[in-house]
């Protein structure tokens, strides 16, 4: 560096050394942020060029006027101090640079999205061949600052460089291994813009980066570097916007946007849509961009992709347990073969069936199915067989997803899977219009709470998180989450919330009324004799749907090793006394203690969200 950072030089006093460049505003320089001196106790921030004396064409005040820094609001002055030439380039407004503002906190969309916008179209604009090599560090990032408005520092927005051994923000392919200069251009660039926005609107990382220890060279960080942009990003975001950054920030370059242009008007079109205040837009020709650029090719040599439908999907290790997943469409009766619980089944009539079946007149309105349904309970009571029928009462598409779908071997691996999972759902739902129903089992084991784990499994939590974030909303995509649990107790309380979980419905044991149709139900097509249903009603108190199909089924196979005993295999049909036998040599699945501590749980658990109080809107 040209001059020390702890040193006054000219009267200013230099805070922070900006980038070198050979391709700015004012060439074969180096440039600071600095502050003037104290006037009346007020420090002003400025940005100045430092260059060689003996440089002098760098100084004809023809070269600086041509800039047109008064029209956007800027005055400079020429310093000379020893062999230096010093050029202060000033502003009427604060100046503040973005990593100092997202210190405080992230930024509302309506501030992120237009500022951001700016920062590219000025980066473009002023140096359009070559802003594909534009670093995007907050640090780097100078800013206007009006009362509330923000607008990037358009003086000196030029080609500001990685510094040396930079991996945050840079695209994993430029850390996997060697890659061509050339490959700096649109795809590795798109990936520092989509984590430059993520930042803004969030402003932590999409990934749980950690430092670079002492004992860690650099090459073994970017191999951890690699590793982690390769998961899942967590992304505060729904929707459009959400989408967009997910893809820019993919490990395949292929997924990412096929340019800069066509990133920037994703972007403007979702600031139409939200109707924000728009900036000015920027169009970018072919004819900008240079052919290098063009006909530069991906290196792909590091990465392994998985395909579907001709998409690129989420990147995969070699020999990764890739997810299965299968849709379904429903050919039953639906709602039909589940015995009686008239209450679930109207509920669910009520708030999911008639408004994905009249999306239309929904919309008029201005009515939305539940984002989450959870239905939990003793187990076996008919929670998964209800989520079943739901998806064929309702017409819609539907996939089962047990834990076991989502394992991995490897670190963030369950991540990726949830990742990939959302995704094809996603796809899957704007193929079909009227959207999926993801039924998601042993939803406990899933989304653990992480209190629970003490804070002891980083991977774990990562995993819960994932889902957090793609729960978010996720019915406005299309897809429509049923989970179910023996465990409400065991879940993550996060994921309990409005937004994600709305609806929670309890299946409980059956009572006499359901014992009897589930008799019914599981005897018809079976022969069997006159029965008592009253007396065998009264002898399973406390027996499960399961148990009392287990019952039925038990006697029929008894009966059917009695035919096989006769000698012309004569039908012995299912008597009362096969029944009765059976049930006395049984035991409820569900203990009288188990019993009695669902019913305490369910207690609270209803007490508790009915008390929970509103936040927001």
């Amino acid at each position: 560096m040209l001059i020390n950072l702890n040193e006054e030089i000219c009267g200013l006093v230099p805070e922070r050394y900006l980038y070198s460049s050979t391709e700015s505003m004012l060439d074969n320089g180096e440039y600071y942020s600095a502050m003037t001196k104290s006037v009346d106790g007020v420090k002003r921030r400025c940005v100045i060029f430092v260059t060689d004396s003996d440089d002098l064409l760098l100084h004809e005040t023809g070269r600086l006027d041509s800039l047109n820094l008064q029209q956007k609001g800027y005055h400079y002055s020429v310093h000379h101090a020893g062999n230096l030439a010093v050029v202060a380039i000033r502003s009427d407004r604060t100046l503040v640079f973005l990593d100092e503002l997202l210190a405080a906190g992230p930024m509302s969309w309506d501030t992120a999205l237009p500022l951001f916008y700016e920062i590219i179209a000025e980066r473009i604009r002023n140096n359009a061949t070559h802003f594909y090599t534009t670093s995007l560090l907050p640090e780097h990032i100078l800013l206007t600052k009006d009362g509330e408005e923000l607008h990037p520092f358009t003086a000196v927005v030029t080609e500001w460089f990685e510094s040396q051994g930079q991996t945050i923000y840079s695209a994993p392919e430029l850390n996997a291994g060697d890659c061509p200069v050339v490959f700096l251009k649109e795809k590795t660039w798109l990936f520092a813009a989509a984590m430059l926005l993520t930042r803004m609107i969030q402003r932590d990382y999409p990934w749980k980066l950690k430092p670079k220890s002492a004992d860690m060279t650099d090459e073994q960080y970017r191999e951890y570097y690699c590793k982690i942009t390769t998961t899942a990003p967590a992304i505060d975001a729904i929707g459009s916007l959400r989408k967009l950054l997910e893809r820019n920030l993919s490990a395949s370059p292929d997924r990412r946007s096929a340019s800069a242009g066509e990133f920037l008007h994703d972007l403007y079109s979702i600031m139409k849509e939200k109707e924000m205040k728009l900036p000015d837009e920027l169009v970018i020709t072919d004819g900008e961009n240079p052919e290098e650029f063009q006909e530069a090719e991906i290196p792909t040599e590091n990465y392994d992709y998985a395909f579907s439908d001709n998409e690129h999907e989420t990147y995969h290790r070699p020999n990764e347990p890739k997810l299965k997943i299968n849709f379904v469409r429903g050919g039953g009766v639906g709602f039909s073969d589940v015995a009686c619980v008239d209450d679930i089944k109207a509920k669910m009539t009520r708030n999911f069936i008639s408004i994905v079946k009249n999306p239309e007149l929904a919309r008029t309105f201005r009515i939305e199915p539940p984002n989450g349904l959870l239905l939990w309970g003793p187990p076996g009571n008919g929670k998964s067989f209800i989520s079943k029928k739901l998806a064929e009462e309702s017409g819609l598409l539907y996939a089962t997803i047990n834990p076991g779908d989502l394992g991995s071997i490897f670190i963030h691996g369950t991540q990726e899977l949830i990742a990939e999972l959302f995704n094809k759902c996603e796809r899957m739902a704007s193929k079909e219009k009227s959207g999926v129903l993801l039924v998601l089992e042993e939803f406990d084991a899933l989304v653990p709470s992480r209190a629970a784990a003490g804070g002891d499994s980083n991977s774990r939590n990562d995993e819960v998180a994932e889902f957090l974030t793609r729960l978010n909303n996720c019915a406005s995509k299309g897809v429509y989450v049923i989970a179910t649990t023996n465990r409400i107790d065991a879940i993550d309380p996060a994921v309990m919330r409005k937004g994600r979980m709305d609806e929670v419905i309890y299946v409980d044991l059956p009572d006499e009324k359901v014992r009897m149709k589930l008799f019914q139900l599981e005897l018809k097509d079976r022969p069997h004799d006159e029965l008592d249903l009253n007396r065998l009603v009264k002898m399973t108190d406390g027996f499960s749907s399961g148990d009392i199909s287990f019952l039925v089924k038990e006697s029929a196979r008894k009966a059917f090793e009695q035919t096989i005993a006769e000698p012309d295999k004569k039908i012995v049909a299912i008597t009362q006394d096969t029944l009765e036998s059976t049930i006395k040599n049984a035991h409820p699945s569900v203990t009288a203690s188990e019993r009695h501590r669902y019913e305490k749980l369910r207690e609270s658990y209803d007490r508790h969200r009915n008390e929970q109080p509103r936040i927001g809107f």
